[in-house]
């Protein structure tokens, strides 16, 4: 989530410093240049750089309104995940830098390990049987195989240690209204409505079983890979969340 934050504040810097330098720009050349034919020249230079920063503003501003969808589907996730306390642990953003996986929420409990990726989108949600993929309102999206890749990669990194095969991927529709057109699970995926999350992580057939002492022990790796001073306190939701705030978490 504060990832997130912080590439919506670093493309709306991005858009004053471009304003401004065009800005300060049409001055300088409105008062340097006195010739009438250098200063036409000089416009029609100024029009071609404005229209090119007029473009990438407008392209900014739709990277950052997804951003900003990613931030609101992120906070709906971690609102219902502050719910499942005292018995689920989860941790925030997990990745080991770009270009790796980037799990929204891996999510600890009695019943196994869960690899959830929020998507804050709206329309008409299909699957596309050709593709093996998902599309919305039409338009093929890579959300299975970006879920599968995140629970592998959480297996791997993760599960392994504890004799743990699978971490089990979710994708959740948050924006309300969404048509969810699709089984509940497709290719290994849980497709799921926000309002189902809850009641899915609860009565999850175990994949395994976890003993109390063995998620603590995963919370305990989990925490060690990060890096952490401190650990979560275990069955406390404020210090779940505490631990779970910060900036994207990076396995060291």
């Amino acid at each position: 989530m504060n990832y997130l934050k912080k590439k919506v504040n670093q493309l709306e810097y991005f858009e004053s410093v471009a304003i401004t330098a065009l800005v300060l720009l049409s001055f300088y050349l409105g008062g340097a240049i006195h010739q009438v034919f250098l200063k036409a020249i000089a416009l029609l230079f100024l029009c071609f750089i404005a229209t090119g920063v007029i473009i990438l503003i407008e392209r900014l501003k739709d990277t950052k309104t997804a951003f900003k969808k990613g931030i609101n589907g992120e906070q709906k996730v971690w609102n219902v995940l502050q719910g499942l306390a005292p018995h689920f642990v989860f941790f925030k953003n997990l990745t080991d830098g770009p270009g790796t996986a980037d799990i929204d929420f891996l999510v600890i409990g009695p019943n196994g390990l869960f690899a959830i990726e929020a998507k804050e989108v709206t329309g008409k949600i299909e699957y596309d049987a050709r593709n093996k993929e998902i599309t919305v309102n039409g338009f093929l999206q890579n959300y299975l195989s970006q879920a599968r890749r995140e629970a592998r990669w959480a297996q791997e990194r993760i599960g392994a240690s504890f004799g743990i095969t699978f971490v089990r991927p979710i994708l959740v529709f948050t924006a309300p209204g969404t048509r969810l057109l699709v089984n509940n699970k497709v290719d290994l995926v849980e497709i799921l409505r926000l309002e189902d999350l809850e009641k899915f992580l609860r009565g999850a057939e175990p994949s395994p079983v976890l003993s109390t002492e063995k998620q603590n022990d995963v919370v305990r790796k989990v925490s060690d890979m990060l890096n952490l001073k401190e650990l979560p306190q275990r069955f406390a939701p404020k210090s779940i969340s505490k631990f779970s705030l910060g900036e994207k978490s990076r396995f060291r």
